[in-house]
């Protein structure tokens, strides 16, 4: 059965303390929210259907009639969809746009149904565990299996997000949650599947925890280079090793790039796994002498490194490395150390050595944020390996 309420909604007030009116539809385990642009104080609010704020506030008779007249309608337009038998299958949202818009809305995608989709479609398993962990969330927090776009509102969002939070969610896996469901919800919109003035993250803000990104300093770093691992090669320690320094020597490529990286002479061209579905332009950078050394010792046949021949995937190469990235970092002092902060230490070398901030973003394979440079402009990417030979030659010592 569905049903309409008056709500004072007082999660933020406006200038002068007060918080809006709203008819809040309850239908089929959903809920959303219709604005009555009335504002009012706690104090002159009391909810009744026909008396809705209390005599003593400002233009009461007027507001309680309008009120009331909104909110006879749609108890009026509930009655007449129970008679004709269709409320059964209708959401709070369905009602809504039934009222708003003159006829009945269909929704032919449900929201969860949509995400399954996308999930789908990703390729990296990380990825698609993102998306059913949203998923998961979204399921415990409403109750049930299916939920439909529009039952996903500010409202809604805002709910959630307090859902989460006291059950022990931090800001990051919020913010994942949250933007799994955007890029969900564009997905949908772009094959108009739904409509674009009910997209609820215009007024909702994802908040995003700043994550402090961590880095070798230099010393550490040429104390890591000048390690001496003869002793412990059958280990993987050493292969550890000359991984983590390949990606610093490469820019800071991304572990999964370099480990799927094709067989390639003097320059590697590659997209970045990341963001290969976006049509980004692809990164070219020159193989210099120090990084050629390493990728001799490596030599693979189909691909630039072997690896892939003695890994099943890159994640079955990630699980052995990573706690070997660990030994590493305890032997320079730096315990915390991972695959990661090789991206992070070439940036940051780059950074501090003046380098502008265009070349180190295509250096990292970013996308360019300008028009002209992403439209009529032709980069040049001997620009990358000048910065490239700047930081090498900084952390190795051969100039300051």
């Amino acid at each position: 059965m569905a049903k309409v309420s008056i709500i004072l909604d007082q999660r933020k007030a406006d200038k002068q303390g007060r918080f809006p009116i709203k008819l809040r539809i309850s239908a089929q385990s959903s809920n959303t929210s219709i604005s009555t642009n009335v504002f009012v104080s706690p104090r002159d609010y009391i909810g009744e259907a026909e008396h809705a704020v209390a005599r003593t506030c400002a233009n009461a008779k007027q507001i309680n009639r309008d009120i009331c007249e909104l909110h006879y309608m749609y108890i009026s337009a509930i009655m007449e969809l129970e008679r004709s038998g269709r409320l059964l299958t209708m959401s709070a949202a369905d009602i809504r746009d039934y009222v708003n818009k003159g006829k009945e809305f269909v929704s032919e995608h449900t929201f969860s149904d949509t995400l399954i989709e996308y999930r789908d479609k990703c390729r990296a398993a990380k990825t698609q565990q993102g998306y059913d962990y949203a998923l998961q969330m979204m399921e415990r927090f409403v109750g049930k299996k299916k939920f439909l776009f529009e039952e996903i509102d500010y409202l809604f969002l805002s709910d959630f997000e307090r859902w989460m939070e006291d059950n022990g969610l931090g800001m990051s896996s919020r913010s994942i949650v949250f933007r799994n469901m955007r890029t969900v919800y564009n997905y949908a919109i772009n094959n108009d599947w739904v409509n674009m003035q009910s997209y609820p993250f215009r007024k909702f803000k994802i908040k995003h925890g700043k994550k402090e990104k961590e880095y070798l300093p230099e010393d550490k770093m040429r104390q890591l280079l000048a390690l001496d691992l003869s002793g412990v090669r059958s280990t993987g320690i050493a292969l550890a090793r000359d991984f983590f320094v390949l990606s610093f020597l490469l820019c800071g490529i991304n572990p999964v790039d370099l480990f799927n990286l094709p067989m390639q002479k003097d320059t590697i061209c590659f997209v970045r796994q990341k963001i290969q579905f976006r049509e980004p332009e692809a990164v070219h950078i020159g193989i210099q002498p120090e990084a050629d050394y390493l990728i001799s010792e490596y030599k693979g046949i189909s691909h630039l490194l072997n690896l892939s021949e003695h890994y099943h995937s890159y994640y079955s190469f990630y699980y052995f490395i990573s706690h070997r990235i660990k030994k590493l970092g305890e032997m320079i002092d730096c315990p915390d150390l991972s695959l990661y902060w090789a991206r992070y230490s070439w940036a940051t070398y780059a950074c501090k050595l003046g380098m502008p901030d265009s070349i180190i973003s295509k250096a990292l394979g970013h996308a360019d944020a300008s028009l002209a440079m992403s439209t009529y402009a032709t980069f040049d990417w001997k620009l990358v390996d000048e910065a490239n030979r700047k930081v090498i030659d900084y952390i190795l010592g051969n100039k300051e």
